[in-house]
């Protein structure tokens, strides 16, 4: 084996582990860290938060009893703010939403 080189395969497992684990090391990411999730850009922060909020305005609808129409507002919201970090909402609907909700060049 060489210095600076892994062997691996892209069609055999061959290495993969011994190529994860250095790239992991090289980056200051556990194995652990990888598999908890990592939140890759101010996009993705964003949309936690936002989730995290609107599931904060759920309880809060749920112990004022507020009724069930409150709650499912919050809920939605929570569940839009999260498919935008796993890819179900495009960008373009993310751009229709901007569009919809601000009069731009009318």
């Amino acid at each position: 084996k060489k210095k600076g080189f892994i062997p691996c395969s892209t069609i055999q497992p061959a290495g993969l582990t011994e190529l994860k684990n250095f790239i992991l090391k090289e980056i200051e990411i556990s194995d652990q860290d990888l598999h908890s999730g990592i939140l890759t850009n101010v996009r993705q922060i964003s949309a936690v938060k936002k989730a995290l909020t609107s599931l904060q305005k759920a309880t809060k609808s749920l112990e004022d009893k507020l009724g069930p129409e409150f709650t499912a507002f919050d809920l939605k919201e929570a569940s839009v703010a999260l498919e935008e970090i796993i890819g179900l909402i495009s960008t373009d609907d993310i751009l229709n939403r901007i569009f919809s909700d601000f009069c731009i060049g009318k």
